[in-house]
């Protein structure tokens, strides 16, 4: 069970992605993967962070593991990634306010 409440439903699922794509690509993504090659393997984790925002599908995950190799010039990003399913009784995302229930605070 992640992060739920008494419930035999998972309220994240881990995503596992392998992307390859070849330099130069855009100015951002060049700009991060020559950070990666350069401070190998601190600045890394910038390279799938991007990736992640532009996964339209994806709006709402947090990553859980990324690695970047680079080949000539050909890249592999392997990242895995935990999204929100949204199960029975899981908290909302981003819904941080304390519920009461039977009243509250008298």
């Amino acid at each position: 069970m992640a992060g739920c409440f008494d419930s035999s439903d998972d309220c994240t699922t881990q995503v596992d992605r392998l992307v390859t794509m070849r330099t130069p690509t855009d100015p951002a993504m060049d700009f991060r993967l020559e950070a990666c090659r350069t401070y190998y393997p601190v600045a890394c984790e910038d390279v799938c962070d991007l990736l992640l925002r532009r996964e339209d599908q994806f709006t709402q995950q947090t990553l859980a593991h990324c690695e970047v190799a680079f080949f000539g010039d050909t890249v592999a990003v392997k990242m895995s990634f935990e999204t929100f399913s949204g199960g029975n009784n899981c908290p909302i995302e981003g819904d941080d306010a304390p519920v009461f229930v039977g009243g509250g605070v008298k």
